[in-house]
């Protein structure tokens, strides 16, 4: 199969690049792996002792686990051989205009320097949004510019290669914000990705979007020296999530040592594997559904004043519920949530027969959604689908259900709807 790209360093020249899979179905595969294939494997061989359930050890519920992923692979495959809604004007997406990124950038460094006066730094772990005006706006803003950053990385290949003054005054200010919207261990990653963006921005995207064989044993070499970059860069970056998520960096040997070991690894990589082998083992609870109502509800009653006094319901989220039914309750944050991810969503609330045709629904329908957004665009190398997958695409699939929350990832995720509309018109 060949997919069809444009690039504006061409002037629009159509460009035919050879696939497995369509764009949308190559970052949903890397997903699932991620999510559930992986962590699969290395449970099966490892034994880490989860913080959360994962009952695998049962026959069922491990044939039940396996059939789920099984499903949804074969959701991708179909996606491959049905035709895909392609946006009226056919061109790739219209970059963001460089006022805007310039504005909102200054608003994240902002936001950002308040959060740090206030000694609010931790605030995901320790402020509940309702009790600060500052955490209302960082949740939103924090949230917003990884999202605009890794549109920018998509759409703007101009802007991210170019050296003219104007463009590298906007990419610093870009990164600036993207420090000071840190917010966490998970800001890592995003943070040393748009650093390298910065220093290295030929090499990112080499490795970040799709080329030929030939291409890639020239360019071998060249990445040498990202690698030689790599340690100069990851030391700070790191201790500025430390210091987001615990307020202290005095620990650093400590703090490295317990989220770098294998054992933490491989928990962490398998919160959405325990959450849905624990569902298929507890049962599905319909009832459940009406937790994101509630909770819709109750937030609607205090913005708009018509009771402020409104009781916040015990259970706000599906990522709350996930976390008190599933994990140990002695070591959980008594504010905190784990997102149960796509399948778990599923499997907590519909029986599995039903579970499974929503599930191959859901890939079906989150492929071809993704493919219509990315159309025209370059398409992911392998690692960039995987990269891609990790970070911005969890936005949609870490905890679905609580999408029908109005709140900062609802509204992120309607802008990107919304934007790729916005398409470049080549003659």
């Amino acid at each position: 199969m060949y997919v069809k790209s444009y690039s504006s360093f061409n002037n629009g020249e159509a460009k035919y690049t050879k696939q497995t899979l369509t764009r949308g179905g190559k970052i949903f595969l890397a997903y699932l792996f991620l999510d559930y294939m992986f962590p699969l494997y290395l449970n099966l061989i490892y034994d880490t002792q989860p913080i959360f359930r994962l009952p695998i050890d049962l026959p069922v519920i491990l044939f039940k686990v396996f059939f789920l992923i099984l499903v949804s692979i074969v959701a991708i495959l179909v996606t491959r051989f049905t035709p895909t809604i392609v946006p009226t004007t056919k061109g790739p997406i219209k970059p963001l205009p460089k006022w805007f990124i310039l504005i909102f950038s200054l608003i994240a460094i902002l936001v950002g320097y308040s959060v740090f006066s206030f000694g609010l730094s931790q605030w995901r772990y320790t402020t509940a949004i309702s009790d600060s005006p500052t955490v209302f706006y960082a949740s939103i803003v924090q949230l917003m510019m990884p999202v605009m950053s890794f549109w920018i990385l998509v759409t703007d290949h101009n802007l991210i290669l170019s050296r003219t003054r104007f463009d590298m005054l906007l990419k610093g200010v870009l990164l600036l914000a993207i420090i000071f919207s840190m917010n966490g261990l998970g800001s890592i990653f995003i943070t040393l990705i748009f650093v390298l963006v910065f220093f290295a921005p030929a090499t990112i995207l080499r490795i970040f979007f799709n080329n030929s064989a030939k291409t890639k044993k020239k360019n071998f070499f060249k990445n040498i020296g990202l690698i030689l970059l790599l340690p100069l860069i990851i030391l700070p970056v790191f201790v500025g999530g430390i210091f987001a998520k615990s307020g202290n960096v005095l620990s650093f040997e400590e703090s490295a040592l317990s989220h770098l070991g294998f054992n933490y690894l491989v928990n962490r990589h398998s919160v959405h594997l325990s959450q849905v082998a624990a569902s298929i083992e507890d049962g599905p609870n319909i009832e459940d559904l009406s937790i994101p109502f509630e909770t819709s509800i109750f937030r609607i009653k205090v913005i708009t004043g018509i009771d402020s006094e409104a009781k916040k319901p015990d259970i706000g989220s599906f990522s709350r519920l996930a976390l008190l039914q599933f994990a140990d309750y002695q070591n959980i944050n008594p504010r905190g949530g784990s997102s149960p991810g796509l399948l778990a969503s599923l499997t907590m609330v519909l029986p599995f027969p039903l579970a499974a045709l929503v599930t191959f629904l859901a890939t079906f329908i989150l492929v071809k959604l993704l493919d219509f957004i990315l159309c025209r665009q370059k398409p992911f190398s392998m690692i960039g689908a995987i990269i891609f997958a990790y970070i911005p695409f969890k936005l949609l699939t870490d905890s679905p259900i609580d999408l029908l929350i109005p709140g900062p990832i609802t509204i992120a995720l309607v802008s990107v709807f919304l934007l790729s509309f916005r398409r470049e018109r080549f003659a």
